[in-house]
């Protein structure tokens, strides 16, 4: 594991695979899995072998992996930009809010979420890559 997570390029790469592999598992079905292995040897800088019917299986997991992914990063702007919130459509009021009712209250608790979840996050791709990797049989990268 790098020490300068996240702010290196590695868990965002590792997450747009997660996020492509499943499109890669149908494409496979096409082209025997050439794509998944030149993507994945791009994003993941390890071997990922190419396999017309290997990844069928693990679709499910991509697909549930995919949405771990969306929503996990997501948190991180939603929460460090708290205030932001009634712009894009949210509602504005602090009543109920967390760390509420004052507007610095509820940012410094939503602030805190969001830095958890970037701390966490390239964690949480790494495990997701790794059960996707065994899934397809490739080596360790």
């Amino acid at each position: 594991m790098n020490d300068k997570l996240p702010f290196c390029s590695t868990p965002w790469r590792r997450s747009l695979y997660v996020l492509l592999s499943a499109p890669l598992n149908l494409i496979s079905l096409l082209d025997g899995g050439r794509l998944r292995r030149r993507l994945g040897g791009r994003l993941l800088g390890g071997e990922i072998p190419a396999r017309r019917l290997r990844g069928l299986p693990g679709l499910p997991f991509d697909l549930a992996a995919a949405l771990v992914v969306l929503y996990g990063w997501s948190v991180v702007p939603m929460n460090l930009a708290y205030p932001l919130r009634p712009l894009i459509g949210f509602d504005g009021s602090l009543e109920n809010a967390w760390g509420g009712p004052t507007l610095l209250g509820a940012w410094a608790v939503h602030a805190l979420g969001g830095l958890v979840f970037l701390f966490l996050m390239p964690w949480v791709v790494d495990g997701l890559v790794a059960v996707q990797r065994r899934i397809l049989g490739a080596s360790a990268g």
